[in-house]
């Protein structure tokens, strides 16, 4: 996301202030929410947003929700984290920012919005009680609930 956002800045397309860009005045970047995990639950099993939410799951839990090889939870021996508490408020600022998108799409009030972009989102692999394809939240399906 801070590659993305330096290259649009370079590039002109987004200003690093709180001034719209000259060359596209009509975008602007909204700061993200955490999701709640009651947002993640509408998608999620309780017991795999636990197993995301445990600072050390056992390893069956680990296994049971594939929290291993591409998708290791920070707790693993695979995982080059040190910290396992930095996963779920993470996957919370993903999901957060997608439902906020959703949630953009959706305002009746002005400023209308036609486009709204997670440029960190997409992580579509993920199933409901498994990682899935380095995805382990699937913010794409949280948002087309908010959007129902």
């Amino acid at each position: 996301d801070a590659l993305l956002s330096s290259l649009l800045i370079h590039c002109g397309f987004l200003s690093n202030s709180s001034t719209p860009s000259p060359s596209l005045p009509f975008l602007h970047v909204e700061p993200p929410l955490p999701a709640p995990i009651s947002s993640l639950l509408s998608f999620h099993t309780p017991e795999y947003v636990a197993a995301l939410r445990h600072p050390s799951p056992p390893l069956h839990s680990l296994e049971r929700h594939n929290l291993v090889d591409d998708n290791p939870h920070p707790s693993s021996s695979q995982s080059s984290s040190s910290s396992p508490a930095i996963l779920l408020p993470y996957l919370q600022l993903l999901a957060g920012a997608s439902l906020h998108a959703a949630t953009l799409l959706l305002k009746k009030t002005k400023p209308h919005y036609s486009v709204a972009i997670n440029w960190g989102g997409g992580r579509h692999h993920a199933h409901a009680s498994r990682a899935s394809g380095f995805c382990y939240i699937n913010d794409i399906v949280l948002a087309i609930h908010r959007l129902r």
